[in-house]
Order: structure tokens, then C-alpha cells, then sequence
């Protein structure tokens, strides 16, 4: 559904991606993992068009869309659940819901997507009226993922959702991961959650220093010695 082939971005002078390659395939979730400053977030935003990429293809359900506008390749649906949420604090819950189906396909399905996101979090539909820069962090990540669901995506990406949240809140959202994915949901996940990544993965791969070092299904990579070693805390 997804295949990303020798991509390589930059910020001006320092380049952050080096040749970087994957594939996330219908229906399922694909994980990328690697340390802090890999460019895990980059791949993603080089993927929406976000940052623009200095060569390599993004190919979406069969087209070329690296060098399409972000709202198109939205319009095409892919989506994107940026880290550290990004809320519109002064609006309702509800209101941020609803400006994540600003697409026409979204619009269509505006009424049962609301069902939809206040079934996986029944706590937003309590707080529908509630200003979103008053919720906890973790309820303003519900928020975000909800918002992104709204935008009825063929494939959701989704970066760091568990970050910095209560033990809790990480259950929950991977709760709503796994759900997602039962449900058919494409989705590319970066997270530093590498258990429970990889544990719902189909695919993993691994990205350190901007380069793919290691990919294989989930269960491989759970199996994997250097993983086990470098990221999973394991001697």
C-alpha cells in the first residue's frame, strides 16, 4: 500500500534520511523503531510531503505522490498523527474532531466517524464539550489519534503516540492500536515502545542514523539478539 523507495531529506545543509526504504502493506501495522535523532519523525514527514525530500520515490495505493501538496496526499488518504499532539487548545473536543474530516470522503462519513472515535474513547465523548488545552496529556493524545481517525485515512501513520504517558494511558493506546488493526486499519507506526510495537507489528524495521539497519516481521525482530539487546534492555 505504502513503499518508500531510497528516500533521502534534509534540513538545508544536514541530511537526516540516507537512502531509507520500506513497505506497509494493507491491512496491516508496520513499526519503525530506532533511538531518539534516527529520523524516524523525518521519514514520516518526508512521507506527507512535510519535508521535502532530496531524492527517492513515495508511492501511495499505486501512485507517485512525493511531490504533491500534504493536503493532497491527505485528500489521497494518508494520514498523519504528529507527535506532541498538536490539539487546538482554545477549541472543543468536538471541534477538533470534526476539523479532522475536512476531506470530502471524510465529510460523507462525518456523523458515523463521530460514532466510530467516541466508541474506541468513550471518555472524548463525555468531554465533547470540553476546551482541548484543559485535558490531560494523555486525553489530549486520545484526541489526536481520535482526529486522525476522523479523517476516514487508508492508512493512519502515527508517531510516538505513547510518549510521555502515564502507564496507564499506554495501555489504552495500544488497546485502540490493536483494535484499529482488527479492524483492517493500514497503519506505519514509529514508536519507542519497542515491545509493544513490534508485538502488534506484521513488519518492523529499524531506523539508526537515518539508515534501515535491520527489518523482518515482529516476531522476528522480538527474537533478535541486537534487539533484544540494544532495545529491549535485555543482557
Amino acid at each position: 500500500m505504502l513503499r518508500v523507495e531510497g528516500l533521502e531529506a534534509s534540513y538545508g545543509r544536514i541530511q537526516v534520511l540516507w537512502g531509507v526504504s520500506l513497505r506497509a502493506r494493507r491491512g496491516e501495522l508496520t513499526a519503525l523503531i530506532g533511538p531518539n535523532g534516527a529520523g524516524k519523525t523525518t521519514t514520516l514527514l518526508a512521507i506527507m510531503g512535510a519535508v521535502r525530500e532530496r531524492s527517492g520515490s513515495v508511492e501511495f495505493m499505486g501512485r507517485r505522490v512525493e511531490r504533491l501538496p500534504t493536503h493532497r496526499i491527505v485528500e489521497l488518504g494518508l494520514c498523519l498523527v504528529p507527535e506532541g499532539r498538536d490539539v487546538f487548545p482554545n477549541m472543543t473536543v468536538e471541534e477538533n474532531l470534526l476539523l479532522g474530516a475536512y476531506t470530502k470522503r471524510a465529510r460523507r462519513k462525518l456523523h458515523d466517524s463521530l460514532d466510530w472515535v467516541y466508541q474506541l474513547f468513550p471518555l472524548l465523548k463525555e468531554r465533547r464539550g470540553q476546551m482541548a488545552g484543559t485535558l490531560s496529556g494523555g486525553e489530549q493524545q486520545m484526541l489526536a489519534m481520535a482526529r486522525g481517525i476522523m479523517a476516514r485515512p487508508k492508512m493512519l501513520m502515527l508517531d510516538e503516540p505513547s510518549l510521555g504517558l502515564a502507564p496507564k494511558m499506554v495501555l489504552k493506546v495500544f488497546e485502540v492500536l490493536e483494535e484499529l488493526r482488527d479492524e483492517g486499519l493500514s497503519m506505519l507506526l514509529v514508536e519507542q515502545n519497542v515491545y509493544h510495537a513490534l508485538e502488534l507489528a506484521s513488519r518492523g524495521y529499524v531506523l539508526e542514523r537515518g539508515r534501515i539497519v535491520l527489518e523482518g516481521s515482529g516476531d522476528e525482530l522480538l527474537e533478535n539478539g541486537y534487539i533484544r539487546g540494544a532495545y529491549l534492555g535485555e543482557v
